[in-house]
């Protein structure tokens, strides 16, 4: 990492990319999980109203597949690392 006076070379573009795919992924687990707490608290609260019901399964669903593309984009990841030898971008702090 550059220190001081030190200017950034295109060696750090690496470290900058997993900081970035690092970050995306938190940000969307966090929110795939806020979401599917909200469509929980739909559910709860829909008092058994067909509308309500209907919002809240709606809710649950788009969340359950956005964590599907979530894991996807992942899978696609560590298939392009492996595929092109480069295992740097693999290096989550959760691997």
């Amino acid at each position: 990492m550059p220190t001081g006076d030190e200017a950034i070379k295109l060696s750090c573009i690496g470290a900058i990319f997993i900081n970035i795919v690092n970050a995306l992924f938190y940000f969307a687990g966090a929110a795939v999980l806020f979401i599917i707490i909200y469509g929980g608290y739909l559910f709860v609260t829909s008092s058994g109203n067909p509308q309500q019901v209907e919002r809240a399964k709606h809710t649950l669903t788009y969340a359950i597949l956005g964590l599907g593309v979530i894991l996807l984009s992942w899978a696609v990841l560590r298939i392009v690392a492996e595929v092109t030898g480069s295992t740097d971008i693999l290096k989550f702090p959760f691997s």
